[in-house]
């Protein structure tokens, strides 16, 4: 009789564990990837993209690939300030960045040759698309 009572209950058991861990896989955060460039097109390698989360004022970092590439992942929710910064280039700035949960936003940079000091913020365009 002890045997039939312990199938339910494994049964259970299982289902509760499978729900939980799917409730654990719902991701709440986001992230920004993309590519920063020169002028002829190139990859910058080892360039800093920084995003500022305007409400909270938290900054998470990330270094560019060989190919320029950067991806910064576990953004919460909100407006953000993307910033990028390479040695010989202006400093590029792209403000009011909304995620939203789960998004996947992509932010490409096309940096121009000049100090370091100097900025260029990118401000009165469209809407960024996500493939979503």
């Amino acid at each position: 009789m002890k045997v039939r009572f312990a199938y339910p209950f494994v049964f259970l058991t299982v289902a509760v564990a499978l729900l939980v861990a799917t409730a654990f896989a719902q991701g709440y955060r986001a992230s920004i990837s993309g590519r920063l460039t020169d002028p002829s097109g190139s990859g910058v390698p080892n360039a800093t993209v920084r995003a500022a989360n305007v409400a909270t004022n938290v900054e998470f970092r990330a270094t560019t690939s060989d190919d320029g590439w950067y991806v910064i992942t576990f953004l919460l929710p909100g407006t953000y300030k993307v910033t990028a910064e390479a040695t010989g280039f202006k400093t590029a700035v792209r403000e009011d960045v909304l995620l939203q949960v789960n998004d996947r936003r992509t932010i490409d940079f096309q940096l121009q040759v000049g100090e370091v000091k100097e900025s260029v913020t990118v401000s009165g365009e469209a809407p960024l698309l996500t493939p979503e």
